[in-house]
């Protein structure tokens, strides 16, 4: 990988980087890589999620959440994002927060619809 980046400066090889050491478990290598194609191109969708991915297994739930709705301003067709944050605020307890999300991704997306009203519905006590 890093001779491929000695001749080519396409970010998305960072981004391939990334991947790779975050398959073999070096998250904190793998978030400098995500990072590092960030700012070199702010509308790297699989950047900035696989960055999600990252924070959320170094335990920065929080931010991996917030990360996981930023996704949506680079696609904005790309509600996965909500149903991650959604399930994130819900394990943190914030389920006003998780209630909305939820209630956008199941507007939004066509799978796992019955499975996210019934999360919905046990959040609200229905």
């Amino acid at each position: 990988m890093d001779s491929l980046q000695n001749l080519e400066s396409d970010p998305n090889l960072w981004v391939y980087k990334g991947a790779l050491l975050y398959l073999l478990e070096r998250p904190e290598e793998a978030k400098s890589q995500f990072e590092r194609t960030l700012a070199s191109d702010r509308s790297n969708f699989w950047a900035m999620y696989n960055l999600a991915l990252v924070e959320y297994d170094l335990g920065n739930k929080l931010k991996a959440a917030e990360i996981f709705l930023k996704t949506r301003e680079i696609n904005n067709r790309m509600y996965l994002g909500e149903l991650m944050a959604a399930v994130i605020y819900e394990e943190l307890g914030m389920i006003d927060k998780a209630l909305r999300h939820y209630d956008i991704a199941l507007r939004n997306i066509a799978f796992r619809n019955e499975e996210i009203r019934e999360w919905m519905e046990e959040l609200r006590g229905d």
